[in-house]
């Protein structure tokens, strides 16, 4: 056992308790009793005063005196040192770092406060009153410099819990108690700072402060308990007011009617064996509690396991005391963690102002985490309710207004009121006046001059690849003789029978709503809608037609593009947008949805047209359709076909664009009808009235997951289809959402990457094929001549005043022919012309052909001088044949 002279921790304090603890486990465990004679106890005092910081380094000192002690022990030695590999009781140890069993893995602390559960309870308090401004006064009492006190490190602690949660706004205020006494001015800090503070101090320095919430540990050592009243009745009234919004935390207490012979026995033993006589508060305080502690648990755990305490490593040891409960004689309910932490309950005790004594309101248990109510002073506030987070003025009470204000106040709401009402009156004359200016505005009106009535003059350009292939009859019978010519380009026409003139059109206010909702719009998926004209027969509804004719025109054509899946599901795609886009505009809804008012423009994107058609003529003429054998018809909902004055609606167009999805898949029309003949048309519109359903079959060709999405949105009850958001999105899992110009884009990327990997492979095998051939040509003609005929220059002619001709002959050839086969005769002409080849790359020579056993070179003046070809000639001298060469 190690100890100082620390007045809280030391000798004096702890030595009677560790006394009194040994001798009282040797009578509650008997049968451990031979073991415990064998254990003996050393003490080592140490003057002065060391912080835990400093601990480890005081212990180095501390081991070369107790050197010659270790070597007269056997088996375990319970030492309070943090250093050494052995079972390590710190009985007065609250440090969390402690925790950290990679640097102390056998330390089991003995705290006498349990840091980290008074952090977490303050938190859960905070939580519980709805409270989120805090302010901490941590009392660092600096008589020990290198000592952080119980209260400094509780502050930092709770400070630490509170910050790690954004939710709460923390103050900190330090101050030493024992040099700072201007508590006012520290309390006018946080009166405008919080209503809610938490001070961590002495018990005597907390009746001074006053204030709301004070953690505080049981009773320590000259420090007595937290009271209200003053020994000399000084501002006895004023604390008593003050206490009532007090809570004060501690760990719960001894249960003095089992614990107080301990005590009695502890004072006994001060006096005798230490010559001191311990006060109250020294002889019953934590340090006193947990030194006992440290002892009483470890012979709990001795006992268990003497028997085979020589087979225990000093881990396993140590985790036999962690993570259990001991019900001891002095304290019930202590808690060793699975780190070795001592953890202690808290108690939140408040005044009982009737009784003028702290009473326990509520309860925090460290090991289930829980905060409970314990009696009825948990309800009770010095002003009937806990105080609020904020006060309804502000902290700098700048949130009220004074009495005598009533009438600035006044003046002021009815002036911020008159001003909201002028700008809402602005802002709605505004809107009204613009949208009055649209519906009166004749902007849809358009001149009959450059508009053709003649159905028969309608022509498609010729760059239309999918109108090409359809007749200008079918064409005009497949749409009914809607097509018309406007400003020389083809556009889709609604007939309103009768006419209609432009003053009854303006005058309706439906007619203007309409229109004035049409008019802004701006989509890529949605068409222009041109404007209406009065012509002498008829009055026309104009939209924009597309340059590549209509989705219809596309499946009924045998095109690559009309079995092209990505360029149609992109078309899809348009599809929804558009509908999204007017569904969601004050028109609200389409109406006539259908693959024949779905026009494809020059990008193959689709354009919605015919929109607000049905609105239209329902209101000039009551019927929702030009023709009561309208093919439009055959995309239209079953409400909108049993009531012809049926506008249209969301459902309805929903039921409508499934049906061209159905299109798409399956490349079938509603009922089966061919719309370039009449009789098929007129015959499928009669059989709508069967409610024959689906109009087109949901067939394989469907992808399944979509099947039951198409059945839900062919439904005849409205309600029981789905949304066109659910649509979409049902949809967008099976086809992923991307335009088909993009898709062209992308597949033309990795086109690119591919091909100029394969030219720069190609590129490489033609570099080393043009090396071969130049090495051939090189051995077939000079070298200068190679390169100008590459770079298709022309070759001169050229003379020289001097040049040497080189012609060898092998002397008797035709003999050696004879008496040699074709294979030798070839090997030796091969030998020898290597020969030649190999020497003449010294010289400035050009070999120019070999003819049988004729070797033919030349040097010309402008390379070789003459004595250059002397001495060429004089070296070939030297290789005539002999007869003993080819042996």
């Amino acid at each position: 056992m190690v100890t100082s002279e620390h007045p809280r921790f030391g000798l004096v304090p702890t030595g009677p308790a560790y006394d009194v603890a040994i001798e009282r486990v040797k009578r509650l465990y008997p049968e451990a009793l031979q073991v415990w004679n064998t254990i003996r106890r050393f003490q080592v005092y140490l003057p002065g005063v060391f912080p835990c910081d400093a601990a480890s380094v005081e212990m180095q000192a501390v081991a070369g005196r107790m050197s010659a002690m270790l070597e007269q022990l056997d088996g375990f030695t319970v030492l309070l040192c943090p250093e050494w590999n052995v079972p390590l009781l710190a009985s007065s140890a609250s440090d969390g770092r402690l925790t950290n069993k990679k640097r102390y893995p056998t330390v089991t602390a003995y705290g006498p406060v349990d840091i980290q559960s008074f952090a977490n309870a303050a938190k859960m308090f905070l939580d519980r009153n709805s409270w989120r401004t805090v302010t901490l006064m941590c009392d660092k009492i600096n008589r020990w410099p290198l000592l952080s006190t119980v209260y400094f490190l509780l502050c930092q602690n709770v400070q630490m819990k509170l910050e790690s949660d954004r939710q709460y706004s923390v103050n900190l205020i330090p101050f030493d108690s024992r040099n700072d006494t201007r508590y006012d001015v520290m309390l006018d800090s946080v009166r405008s700072r919080s209503r809610i503070v938490f001070v961590f101090t002495r018990p005597s320095v907390l009746r001074e402060i006053l204030v709301f919430i004070a953690p505080e540990s049981t009773k320590q050592p000259t420090l007595g308990d937290v009271q209200w009243r003053s020994e000399d009745g000084r501002d006895d009234e004023a604390a008593f007011r003050a206490f009532q919004s007090t809570v004060l935390m501690y760990h719960p207490t001894p249960d003095l009617a089992t614990s107080s012979p301990i005590f009695e026995a502890i004072n006994e033993v001060s006096r005798e064996k230490y010559n001191k006589t311990l006060t109250e508060d020294e002889q019953m305080n934590d340090v006193v509690i947990c030194a006992y502690l440290s002892i009483a648990t470890m012979a709990a755990v001795l006992n268990e396991t003497y028997k085979r305490l020589d087979t225990l490593t000093t881990t396993e040891f140590s985790n036999l005391l962690r993570n259990r409960t001991y019900n001891l004689d002095i304290l019930q309910n202590v808690y060793l963690d699975e780190s070795g932490m001592k953890k202690g309950d808290i108690d939140f005790v408040r005044l009982n102002k009737t009784s003028g004594s702290f009473q326990k309101a509520w309860f925090y248990s460290t090991i289930s985490k829980r905060f409970s109510v314990v009696s009825e002073l948990a309800s009770v506030w010095y002003n009937g309710t806990a105080p609020p987070d904020q006060p309804v003025c502000g902290f700098l009470n700048d949130k009220c207004y004074k009495r005598g204000d009533d009438k600035a106040l006044l003046i002021a709401v009815v002036c911020s009121i008159t001003a909201i009402l002028l700008l809402v009156f602005g802002v709605f004359f505004n809107w009204r006046y613009h949208q009055m200016r649209d519906q009166n505005s004749l902007w849809w009106s358009i001149d009959m001059v450059p508009f053709n009535d003649d159905a028969s003059a309608v022509t498609l350009p010729s760059s239309s690849t999918i109108a090409q292939e359809a007749t200008s009859n079918d064409m005009l019978l497949k749409f009914q003789f809607k097509l018309r010519m406007y400003e020389k380009r083809v556009v889709w026409t609604e007939a309103v029978i009768p006419a209609v003139s432009r003053d009854s059109i303006s005058r309706r206010s439906q007619m203007r709503k309409c229109l004035a909702a049409i008019r802004n719009f701006r989509s890529e998926n949605v068409g222009q809608f041109i404007g209406i004209v009065i012509a002498p027969a008829f009055t026309y509804l104009v939209w924009e037609f597309g340059s590549h004719g209509c989705l219809r025109m596309l499946l009924d054509a045998d095109s690559v593009q009309s079995r092209n899946v990505d360029l149609l599901t992109s078309m899809i795609w348009d599809l929804l947008e558009g509908l999204t886009y007017i569904q969601t505009s004050d028109l609200q809804f389409h109406g006539s949805c259908s693959s024949l008012t779905a026009m494809i423009d020059q990008r193959f994107c689709v354009k919605l047209c015919g929109f607000g058609s049905t609105k239209m003529l329902t209101i000039l003429t009551g019927m929702n359709v030009a023709s009561p054998a309208d093919t439009i018809k055959l995309w239209m909902a079953p409400e909108m076909i049993q009531d012809s004055r049926h506008q249209g609606s969301k459902s309805a167009d929903v039921y409508s664009v499934a049906l061209v999805v159905l299109e798409i898949f399956t490349q079938c029309t509603p009922m089966n009808v061919v719309l370039e003949n009449e009789t098929s048309c007129f015959q499928a519109i009669q059989n709508l009235t069967s409610r024959i359903n689906p109009r087109i079959p949901i067939t394989a060709d469907v992808p399944p997951m979509l099947q039951q999405l198409m059945r839900s949105c062919l439904l005849s009850n409205p309600k029981d289809r789905p949304t066109l958001k659910k649509f979409s999105d049902q949809f967008g899992r099976r086809f992923k959402k991307q335009g088909f110009i993009d898709k062209i884009l992308s597949r033309l990327e990795r086109y690119a990457e591919d091909l100029e990997a394969a030219v720069l492979a190609q590129t490489e095998e033609l570099i080393k094929e043009q090396y071969v051939v130049d090495a051939l040509l090189r051995e077939m003609i000079p070298a200068e001549f190679v390169n100008r005929l590459r770079n298709k220059e022309a070759v001169p002619c050229e003379s020289f005043d001097c040049a040497t001709v080189f012609f060898s002959d092998l002397p008797e050839f035709g003999s050696i022919c004879a008496n040699s086969t074709p294979i030798q005769t070839i090997g030796l002409l091969n030998s020898v012309y290597s020969i030649f080849d190999v020497i003449l790359e010294g010289y400035n020579v050009y070999k120019v052909e070999t003819i049988n056993d004729s070797y033919m070179t030349d040097a010309y003046a402008t390379h070789i001088a003459v004595d250059e070809s002397q001495a060429t000639s004089s070296h070939w001298d030297t290789f005539w044949w002999s007869p003993d060469f080819y042996h």
